[in-house]
């Protein structure tokens, strides 16, 4: 049986400030327009990313199968 690919071993996850449970992916932003200047007709964006279990949810993101998972990097201990 193959271990399943969590998304918090992941290099595109991005933790949160509790327990990682709501951690999300780097892979899908969500540009959010949230401000109209009147004065020179600029808009702010914000630019915020999906959850992982959002990206997790829909097959036309990573899916259940963590598709678009990549292993973090963890550099190697030198044999002494």
């Amino acid at each position: 049986m193959n271990k399943p690919k969590l998304c918090i071993n992941c290099k595109h996850f991005i933790p949160d400030n509790t327990n990682n449970k709501y951690g999300k992916c780097s892979l899908f932003p969500k540009i959010e327009y949230n401000h109209y200047h009147l004065v020179n007709g600029n808009t702010d964006e914000d630019i915020n990313h999906n959850y992982c279990s959002v990206a997790r949810g829909e097959e036309t993101m990573c899916g259940e199968q963590g598709k678009l998972y990549k292993k973090k990097y963890t550099p190697r201990k030198k044999k002494i």
